[in-house]
């Protein structure tokens, strides 16, 4: 007997969700794909993939760009808790500039949003050097100071994710599974976070977390050039970093 019209629906309706489910979930994990990589790593035809893509570019999921497809990094803003993400950009403004100013260095926060970190707010060096992060724009967290302080604080299952689904090598400094497991371990006891090179090849950054009721909310760094920015800039700029993290903590719990 052939089921009821509308159960067949139904049906259809929920397969092409968990199609589009599969394609969301695939493209956060793996970074940008075309969609004949898509096709192949979720063993779906490829015509398939694009009524799939394009649905989810008609609800502002993903974006194409050169025949890539990635996450929206509007909606990967939107999926943070956009009035912590409000009170945090806020109220991070005078302490950016402060730890900008002692440092030298270019000071921002970040959030995390999913298995991806999230720039919300930032003051540049004045040196106008390269090292700067894009507000708003979607980061991997496996790379960079800030964002291995909020994978190290993350829940356990965001960790594993990140781990399973492969640590894209951004720079030859990037951390393999090993030595990234090795480095949370490290910053959970330490509370802070030392990159050089692994995001940006010309960079070395400093971050701590924000912990406010026993979370990482947050987390606040500076980066400056390599060129300039060596062992000793990284052991004077800690202290700066640790304490712009708990006066951030403070002012959001207050």
């Amino acid at each position: 007997m052939d089921p009821p019209e509308g159960l067949e629906r139904e049906a259809e309706a929920g397969t092409a969700l968990g199609r589009g489910l599969q394609v969301l979930t695939t493209i956060a994990r793996r970074g940008p794909m075309n969609a004949a990589q898509i096709s192949g790593e979720l063993a779906i035809p490829l015509s398939s993939v694009y009524r799939v893509l394009r649905a989810l570019r008609s609800f502002g999921l993903v974006v194409e760009h050169r025949g890539d497809y990635m996450i929206d990094t509007l909606f990967l803003s939107r999926a943070a808790d956009e009035q912590v993400v409000e009170r945090v950009a806020r109220r991070s403004r005078l302490i950016l500039r402060s730890l900008a100013a002692v440092t030298g260095g270019t000071a921002d926060v970040l959030v995390r949003s999913g298995s991806h970190a999230v720039c919300v707010q930032e003051v540049p060096a004045a040196t106008e050097e390269p090292t700067r992060l894009v507000v708003g724009d979607p980061m991997p967290l496996h790379a960079g100071a800030e964002q291995r302080v909020l994978l190290a604080f993350a829940p356990a299952e965001v960790i594993d994710e990140v781990l399973v689904g492969g640590l894209p090598r951004l720079t030859s400094a990037t951390l393999g599974p090993d030595q990234l497991v090795t480095s949370l371990a490290q910053i959970r006891q330490q509370g802070l976070a030392v990159s050089r090179g692994e995001f940006m090849t010309d960079a070395i950054a400093v971050g701590a977390p924000v912990i406010v009721e026993g979370r990482a909310v947050c987390s606040v760094g500076v980066a400056g050039p390599r060129t300039t920015c060596g062992g000793d800039w990284v052991r004077t700029v800690a202290p700066h970093v640790r304490r712009a993290a708990a006066e951030l903590a403070e002012s959001l719990w207050s």
